[in-house]
Formats: C-alpha cells, sequence, structure tokens
C-alpha cells in the first residue's frame, strides 16, 4: 500500500509524503527518493531500531495523516 500527498501551500510549495506499511519497499524507497516518510502501522508493531533514522512519523490510523499534513504544510 503506499498513498502519496501533496499539500500545496499558498507559497506554492509542495511537500511530499509517503504513506506506506511496508518499511522496507514503501519506506526505503521513499526515503532514497527525498520524500517524508509516514509508517502505517495498523498492526502497531514495535519500529525496528534499523529504521528508525528512516521513518519521520508512525501512525496507526489513517486519520491521523491530516495532522501531518497540517504540520507539516
Amino acid at each position: 500500500m503506499g498513498l502519496y500527498v501533496c499539500a500545496n501551500m499558498q507559497t506554492y510549495v509542495c511537500v511530499q509524503i509517503h504513506v506506506g506499511d511496508d518499511l522496507v519497499s514503501d519506506v526505503s524507497g521513499a526515503r532514497a527518493m527525498g520524500m517524508r516518510t509516514v509508517w502505517y502501522n495498523g498492526k502497531k508493531k514495535p519500529l525496528p531500531d534499523e529504521y528508525a533514522g528512516m521513518v519521520d512519523a508512525v501512525i496507526t490510523d489513517i486519520r491521523q495523516l491530516d495532522a501531518l499534513v497540517q504540520l507539516w504544510s
């Protein structure tokens, strides 16, 4: 699963956020492309130490995404 959000602001700045539920294929790839990364952790698993620096945020409910977009916009 992957979800891309582009929040356009009045200053014409775009924040790219990649939300994914797979740390290897979603988060690592998006981070390599310079995107902010959000791990959708619906199963509430512990974040492995090796991914702690790669994930900008962790959400357990997709409704939490709106607050992150507002914060990062």
